[in-house]
């Protein structure tokens, strides 16, 4: 028996996991759907839908869990790009003039950077 105040029961479980797997098409959305275009089909959160996916809500209905093969999406894997706004050879540059005594805010406006900017690049240690 399903819960009692659920806005699902067994027959939309199975829909969700099926059309998921693009098993079974729904009319109105791609095929297979993403699954906030099933939670917004049936009404309810990407969670809830993505738990039922997984098997975690509903595990008696049959099919237990989805089968469907995540693709990932995002930033590919590999190292992190660099942000640094200033060569490594003007940041050498930057060192060096500070600690002949000239001011950050003085750098900082030089090459275009904040006074924080400066500060950290000179307080960074060398790798």
């Amino acid at each position: 028996m399903y819960p009692r105040f659920s806005k699902i029961g067994p027959k939309e479980v199975r829909q969700i996991r099926m059309a998921y797997d693009g098993l079974v098409p729904i009319k109105e959305l791609d095929d297979p759907p993403m699954m906030k275009d099933l939670a917004k089909h049936f009404d309810l959160h990407v969670a809830t839908i993505g738990n039922i996916c997984r098997g975690r809500l509903w595990p008696n209905v049959n099919p237990p869990k989805c089968n469907r093969v995540h693709v990932p999406t995002g930033r590919k894997k590999g190292p992190l790009p660099t942000l640094r706004k200033l060569t490594p050879e003007a940041e050498e540059e930057v060192k060096q003039r500070k600690s002949k005594g000239e001011k950050c805010k003085h750098l900082a406006t030089e090459y275009g950077v904040s006074e924080r900017t400066v500060y950290h690049i000179v307080r960074r240690q060398s790798l």
